[in-house]
């Protein structure tokens, strides 16, 4: 579980040196072409990413953005996301689909109504626990494997091609 916190840099003011993109750029891109994109979020850590999670207001698709500080920080973590991923291991983020990486940049697709049953699944597990009927044994869903579209990763390689 990935825990918010204060990063070391603000939000947006993330260094892009050598091509790597920064958290503004990559979210006014998805604004631009139509999607609605949150409010970017600081990790703990000098190689944490800074995320946003997008929703798109013509179906029932959310994407969670992952800007990393550099492509050295990216390629580590492209690195163990996708070792767990072809493993079946785990995902990026959990209840998401497979990574997909530009650069310094990760996106990870779900729907709403996946991260929903997740959700319900998790407090039901919780209640479980907490009534103590382990009889009661709820299984977590599994991990979405679906690839994020090609007009979301589109969306990252047209902030490149402006570079």
């Amino acid at each position: 579980m990935v825990v918010a916190g204060f990063g070391v840099q603000p939000i947006g003011v993330q260094a892009a040196g050598s091509g790597d993109l920064t958290v503004d750029q990559v979210r006014s891109e998805f604004i631009t072409d139509g999607f609605n994109a949150g409010t970017p979020s600081t990790w703990w850590g000098a190689s944490a990413p800074i995320s946003f999670r997008v929703t798109d207001p013509n179906s029932d698709r959310v994407i969670m953005v992952l800007v990393y500080p550099d492509s050295l920080a990216a390629a580590s973590a492209r690195d163990h996301a996708q070792g767990q991923e072809a493993s079946d291991q785990g995902r990026l983020v959990p209840g998401y689909g497979l990574s997909t990486w530009v650069r310094n940049v990760a996106i990870v697709e779900s729907t709403g109504a996946d991260l929903a049953r997740m959700y319900q699944t998790a407090l039901d597990q919780d209640n479980e626990v907490a009534i103590g009927e382990p009889g009661l044994a709820v299984s977590m869903p599994s991990q979405p494997t679906y690839a994020v579209d090609a007009d979301l990763v589109g969306v990252v390689d047209n902030v490149t091609a402006n570079l």
